[in-house]
């Protein structure tokens, strides 16, 4: 066997090496060593200033390229809001203490130490029965509980800033304070956790996550410098810590909307599916990313959402109006009466599957509400496809069955499954996950 050649460079070959990370470019000209002792000198310049200590600090490791690309839109509103929020809570704090007798030698510690434990305890408790109330819901519609924690956080400094007008009654405002405080806290901080799985591209969870409580506590420390110099000047001026007072909220809202809308989710829920298949049977085409997030609304159903979709049900749904279809690993019906579609789904339904039904039964839902607008908009407007358009005659017609609109549907989907899906993922969606409610019941042929 021949000797292992030396695979060194010869002297004067030039490289050219970056670091995305620290936005470095340069270019390496290995000098003339001895090949065991060659050194490399560099020469060049860098192409970006190397972060700045602050950008260390309060941004991810490897940013821009370690997070989503909304991420810097998202973060600078939701700044804001935190800024708002803490300027409101110190008003709001102030007047809790007005209200329970700071600076009043007629008022007892006694009573204000139970109307603070008794907060604290209903507060526990409403923090359970929330959670076990909305189960999913956080995730399937995390937008929308985003914004209502902030919504609820406002009604609680609401709420506090009365109990200085109302001192008889704090006990009282103090648990419903402190029952809207539990709501902010289970769904702010659930969907928080959220927004950063969506945020972190580069396994970086925990890294986006504690440079977000960074950014947060450098928000609420400015917060706090501002309320201890605009406290002292609103003294006992009602007049003008009201007005200023509802102005911070206001703007805490839009900041909180303007955050929440910034938000650009690859995966579906049942909102974003419906708004991408309404076109998709409009016009065959697939809208973008932030098309889709732009069109979905933040409280309700996207427009047109007629019927209500229930993935996993028995089996004895499905089949409960006698208008049941079968294809591969789900089946799927719809139920005039109570306005539903019903899918129930095999035992090996893969997730690809489970996401194939639910398209189908959003288009169900696209074919109905088409079929009730057809006589304010041709039909020809409003579906491309011409299956798709027999399942609308079938739906206006006097001898109507809804199995026959099922599998025209389903017959739609077995020639379109793959293309559409491939289309999906060019168009940047992630297929793997998805975030719709699914009942536990699963089917088998024995």
């Amino acid at each position: 066997m021949p000797p292992a050649r030396s695979t060194f460079a010869p002297s004067g070959t030039e490289f050219v090496e970056w670091n995305d990370i620290e936005q470095i470019e340069r270019k390496v000209i290995i000098g003339d060593m001895s090949a065991w002792e060659r050194t490399a000198k560099t020469v060049g310049k860098r192409k970006r200033f190397q972060f700045s200590l602050l950008k260390e600090i309060f941004l991810p490791f490897g940013y821009p390229a370690s997070v989503s690309t909304d991420y810097m839109s998202y973060q600078i509103w939701d700044s804001f809001q935190a800024l708002f929020s803490t300027l409101m809570m110190a008003i709001s704090t102030q007047k809790i203490l007005v209200g329970m007798g700071v600076g009043d030698a007629a008022a007892s510690a006694l009573s204000g130490a139970i109307a603070w434990i008794l907060r604290d305890g209903i507060s526990m408790i409403s923090k359970i029965m929330f959670t076990w109330y909305t189960g999913t819901n956080l995730d399937d519609y995390n937008k929308t509980w985003r914004l209502a924690a902030d919504i609820f956080n406002d009604l609680s400094f609401i709420v506090d800033y009365s109990i200085s007008f109302f001192p008889d009654f704090k006990i009282y405002i103090l648990c419903i304070s402190g029952i809207l405080k539990s709501i902010v806290g289970v769904s702010g901080g659930a969907t928080r956790m959220a927004i950063t799985q969506h945020q972190a591209r580069d396994n970086n969870i925990s890294d986006v996550s504690a440079k977000d409580g960074s950014q947060e506590t450098l928000v609420n420390l400015l917060g706090l410098i501002l309320s201890l110099t605009v406290l002292p000047l609103l003294g006992n001026n009602e007049q003008v810590t009201m007005i200023i007072f509802i102005s911070l909220m206001l703007a805490h809202l839009y900041s909180n909307w303007r955050a929440v809308k910034a938000l650009n989710y690859e995966t579906f829920n049942m909102n974003r599916l419906h708004i991408v298949c309404q076109q998709l049977v409009r016009s065959n085409q697939i809208l973008s990313i932030k098309q889709v997030n732009k069109k979905e609304p933040l409280f309700g159903f996207a427009p047109n959402y007629r019927y209500s979709i229930k993935l996993g049900v028995p089996l004895i749904k499905s089949f409960a109006v006698g208008c049941e279809s079968y294809l591969l690993k789900y089946r799927i019906s719809f139920n005039n009466g109570d306005k539903s579609i019903y899918v129930s789904l095999s035992s090996d339904a893969s997730t690809e599957d489970i996401l194939e039904a639910a398209i189908s039964a959003s288009i169900i839902n696209t074919i109905i509400d088409a079929a009730l607008r057809c006589n304010r908009t041709p039909v020809e407007e409003m579906v491309e496809d011409i299956k798709l358009r027999r399942a609308i005659e079938i739906l206006n017609s006097s001898n109507r069955c809804e199995t026959d609109i099922i599998c025209l549907v389903l017959e739609f989907m077995s020639k379109k499954r793959i293309m559409l899906l491939d289309r999906l993922k060019h168009a940047g969606y992630d297929l793997t996950a998805f975030h719709f409610s699914i009942d536990s019941w699963r089917y088998s042929k024995r």
